[in-house]
């Protein structure tokens, strides 16, 4: 049972570092448009 909770919480963490990057390069690319 350990092993599902730490998949979903490791699935968790990279889904938010994907959305941290996501966000990064939308800001970058505002700032290079802008």
């Amino acid at each position: 049972m350990t092993t599902v909770i730490d998949g979903k919480k490791a699935a968790a963490s990279v889904i938010e570092a994907v959305k941290a990057a996501a966000a990064g390069l939308e800001q970058e690319a505002d700032a290079k448009t802008g």
